[in-house]
This record gives C-alpha cells, structure tokens and sequence, in this order.
C-alpha cells in the first residue's frame, strides 16, 4: 500500500510539473518536433512512411496540421528575438483538421519504430474523431504522452528506487523541455529508465521476478532499441537477467526482439532517404572508414577535444532550449554542474554487483560511440574535419545509465536528507529558471 501511494504521489507529481510547462511551451518549439508529429499522425490513420523519387522520406499529412505547425515554426523557431502575438495564437488555435492530405517529408523521425508513438497517435486520433480544432488535438496528443511518461516513471521507481543522480538528470531543463513537448524524447527516456529498474530488480536473484517484469522488460528495450538505434547496447539488459536467472524460454524471446529490432534499424538504414546533401553515400563513408580506421580514431579526437564542440555538448546537454536558440541563465549550468557531482557521490555504492555497475557503465559508453558514429556516416559530409549534428541531449539516456550503475537510492537516513535537500533544491531551481526562460523567450521578450 505504501509503495503504491509512493507511486501516485511520482505520478501526479510529474504530471503537474509537466502539465504546468506545457501550457507555456509553445507547439513545434522542440528540436524536430514537427517531423515526431508528423509520425505520429500516420499511426493514428494507419498509414506509413514512403520515399518519393528525389525526395526525403516522409508520408501524406493533413493539410491542416502542417498549416498549424507552420504558423508556430514560421513564427518563433530559430528567431530568437521574436515573441509569440496574441493573432498568432488565436489564428493558429482556430485552424482545423482539412481531410485532404499531401506529402510532407519528415526524415528525422522516419527511421524509427511507429509503435513508440502510440501516446501522441492516441491524443491525435481523439480530437480528429471528435472534430476538434488541430490546437486541441496536439495539446492532447502532448497529455496522452506526459500521461505515459509519468506512469512509466511511476512504475519503474516503484520496481527499482532511483538514485540521486536519476532523478538529477530528470530534473535537467533540456529533460524537462523535452518530457514536456510532443517529441518521442521524453517516452524513450521513461521505457528506457523503465528498462534499467527492471535490470536492476532482476539481478537481484533474491527477489522475485514475475512473468509481467520479465515481459515488460524485453518490450521496453526492444522500444527502446528501434527507437533509438545508439541505445542498441542495452539489448543486454534481458539477456543478462534471464542467464543469471536461466530462464532459457526468455532468452530465446529476447534473441527474437533483438533481432526483430536489428531487422528494423537495417530496413530505417536502407529505405529512409535523409535528404541531407552530402558528396558520398552512407555506405561509401563506412566503407571508406573500414580501409582507414585511423582517419575514423582521428576525427573522434578532434572532436571531442575541441573546447566549442565540449562546451556545446555541455550546454545543450544542460539546456538550450526551443531549437537551440535559448540559453539558459548562467547559473544553471552551474548549479547543474553542482548538483550532478553532488548527487553521483551520493548516488554511489559499494554494495553493487560487477555487472550491475559496469553493464549499465559500458551500455553508455558504447551508446555515446555509437551516436557519434550515426552522426558521421549520416550526417556529417566527407572528409570530415569534427562530427557535426550531435546535440547534449544525446547525453541524456547515456547518463541515466551511469546513474543506475552507480547504485540505487541510499537506505542511510544521513543520505536520503542528503539526497532530498540536493534534489528538492536542484529540482526547484531548474523548474524556476526553465518555466521563467520559456515566459521570457516567447512572450515577454529577451
């Protein structure tokens, strides 16, 4: 009974802190949120991404929508100096749905598996059967996902308690931002964390490990996975569980989402034309780096030695809001810097297996390679001096990761004040600063 208020109290608490930046985070204001909409609007009509001769991948969406994420990008994205109008809203907020559709390319969100989109698809489907304005049904479609989010959450504190350091990482404004917008960031996070606790739970033999947690925790990593391809490692989490425990009919499962979630990353790779103009081809650029390894050891160095790419990844990691065009005050970055330290030397203990520690450690360490990487070959044109298009928010899961290797939420009551006061003051200070930049961003001028 108490864990089960514990996990009401986390639910309804993230869902109100959410629902409070939602309202104020204007639409299409996250990083490639217009094309995870777009995604998620073919799921809710069951139809699907094609390539058009010469095109980028993308698929046919109502005219109405696109008009409605028109006005918002038109508006305010990448103009850091321009405010939102009240005839801006109102005109937007009256838009409805068309019914007649037309191509739109969306090639950020193409690669990735449909069904992680079921939240936002959901609120979408909801306020078109209902003939609501499309403002209403995107602010559904952000609702049905922060439901989601905070139900996962919820779930996963209860099955493995989180350390300082998760919650920390949670509390980031770029985390934030993101869990509050309609982008699949927030939902992979909450699978992914979901994931971890699941990991953690299993290892500990002496607890018991029903049918549902064994279930839960191969779909989450399989969502995760095809999702977002750089977290592929964590495809380890159930294997790793079901051979300690020698449950040999979920390892054989787990062999089979694995697979499932390679074939998907393979076909993304295949058939998803980025549109991106570059001078060789993915294939050329993998092949070219397979003769010279040295040239591909060569850029990672340059790249993660120069002190405008380090400081980017840290700031954008903190937070850069809308499409990184609004920094944050100063001294978020280094209450950040603070709190997370703080909260990783609180978080750590020695009372944790070799696997629990150092799985989760080299799951984030292969995911930050391996999100480098897609970067180059997909992105980054040839030769290549530094990686281009890797964001601080691609640092997000792979430090949630770190933080359930360090160890779970300390039983000692000279840590557990140690871990309210840090979280509970870091938590207040980001939600302040995150709601007060946004107010200040889009409505009442810089």
């Amino acid at each position: 009974m108490r864990q089960l208020k514990q996990s009401a109290v986390v639910f309804f608490a993230i869902v109100i802190l959410g629902s409070i930046l939602s309202a104020i985070i204007p639409p299409m204001q996250s990083p490639d949120e217009g094309d995870h909409l777009k995604r998620a609007y073919l799921l809710s009509i069951g139809s699907h991404v094609h390539t058009p001769s010469g095109q980028s991948t993308g698929g046919d969406i109502d005219d109405g929508l696109k008009d409605f994420m028109a006005a918002y990008l038109n508006a305010v994205a990448n103009k850091p100096h321009t405010t939102l109008t009240p005839q801006t809203i109102h005109d937007a907020n009256e838009i409805r749905w068309s019914g007649t559709r037309s191509f739109d390319p969306m090639p950020n969100a193409s690669p990735y598996f449909p069904l992680a989109y079921i939240p936002q698809a959901i609120g979408l489907r909801i306020g078109q059967t209902l003939n609501l304005r499309v403002g209403t049904s995107y602010r559904l479609a952000r609702a049905a996902s922060l439901a989601a989010i905070a139900a996962l959450l919820a779930l996963s504190f209860q099955i493995f308690r989180p350390n300082a350091l998760v919650i920390c990482v949670l509390a980031l404004p770029m985390t934030m931002f993101q869990i509050a917008s309609a982008t699949q960031d927030g939902i992979s996070i909450a699978w992914l964390i979901l994931s971890a606790s699941l990991f953690r739970h299993g290892l500990e033999r002496e607890r018991s490990f029903p049918t549902w947690m064994g279930v839960l925790l191969i779909l989450s990593a399989f969502l995760v996975m095809s999702s977002r391809p750089q977290l592929f490692p964590i495809a380890l989490f159930p294997a790793s569980v079901f051979w300690v425990r020698r449950d040999r009919r979920a390892l054989v499962v787990t062999a089979i989402a694995t697979l499932g979630a390679l074939a998907w990353i393979i076909h993304g790779l295949g058939v998803v034309n980025m549109g991106h103009p570059r001078s060789m081809s993915t294939g050329q650029i993998l092949s070219m780096y397979a003769h010279h390894p040295m040239e591909l050891i060569a850029v990672f160095a340059r790249t993660l030695s120069d002190p405008g790419y380090l400081a980017f990844y840290w700031h954008s990691f903190v937070g850069i809001l809308g499409w990184l065009d609004t920094p944050m005050p100063a001294s978020i970055y280094l209450s950040a810097a603070v709190a997370l330290i703080v909260a990783a030397a609180i978080s750590f203990s020695r009372d944790v297996s070799r696997c629990a520690r150092w799985l989760p450690i080299f799951c984030a360490a292969a995911a930050l390679g391996l999100a480098f990487l897609a970067m180059l070959i997909t992105w980054t044109d040839q030769p290549a001096q530094f990686i281009v298009g890797v964001q601080g928010r691609y640092f997000t899961a792979p430090a949630l990761l770190v933080a359930y290797g360090l160890g779970s939420q300390s039983t000692s009551e000279r840590r557990a004040m140690a871990q309210l006061v840090v979280c509970g003051g870091f938590l207040a200070i980001s939600a302040f600063l995150t709601a007060s930049t946004v107010l200040w961003r889009y409505y009442l001028g810089m």
